[in-house]
Parts: structure tokens; sequence; C-alpha cells
């Protein structure tokens, strides 16, 4: 089987909230009897190839700092040794949005994920 991945997630989603909607009792049940590897599907998604340069200059304009909350970044990357912060696009790009930087955000994690689930 071939899936979205987006439609795999939002799938997975739904299964937490419908198990969060039952009691303990019926997750554990459930759980005893539950396979301890999960199945595999492959999936497929789109990728875009952002410029580095938008990166870059959002990382340098932010200067260490979360451009959503505002606080320092939260950890220091072992790849980089930089301040951690992702490169958000206001607009997405799935949307229409342009690979610009005025059209993105450099924000700890917390704040990135906020922007896409919260």
């Amino acid at each position: 089987m071939i899936a979205d991945a987006g439609y795999v997630q939002r799938q997975l989603q739904d299964r937490v909230a419908s198990a969060l909607s039952q009691s303990q009792q019926q997750r554990l049940e459930r759980l005893a009897n539950a396979p301890k590897k999960p199945k595999t599907i492959r999936t497929v998604s789109t990728a875009f190839v952002r410029n580095p340069d938008v990166i870059a200059e959002v990382l340098f304009r932010a200067e260490g700092q979360c451009e959503g909350c505002k606080r320092p970044a939260p950890f220091v990357s072992k790849a980089t040794g930089d301040p951690y912060l992702e490169v958000h696009h206001i607009t997405p790009l799935a949307l229409g949005g342009d690979d610009t930087v005025d059209n993105a955000w450099a924000l700890c994690p917390n704040c990135h994920r906020e922007k896409h689930f919260g």
C-alpha cells in the first residue's frame, strides 16, 4: 500500500483522539494483545528544494532568539554549534508561499510545532 504521508499522520491523530476518549482499561486490554512491532507502509511526499540563503539570512536575523516567543534558542546544534532554531514559512510553500526572508521566521521547536499543530 502506498499512502500520502500527511494522510497517515492525520489518521494517527484521529486514532489517538479516539483512544483518549476511551477508558484506560480499554486501552490496556488492547495493548495486551497488540503487536510489539508496527506494520510498515510506503508513503509519498512532496519536498521543496529550499533556498539556503533564505534559511541562513533568517537565522542571522534572529541572532539566536526565537522570533515567536522571543526567548533564546533552547539548545546548541551538535551539527553546527549554533543556537538551534527552525526556519518556518509564514505562508506555507505548499499553499503557494514564497521561499523568501520576508515569508519566514526563525522559531524554537516549541513555537514551530505550535504554528503547525496549535
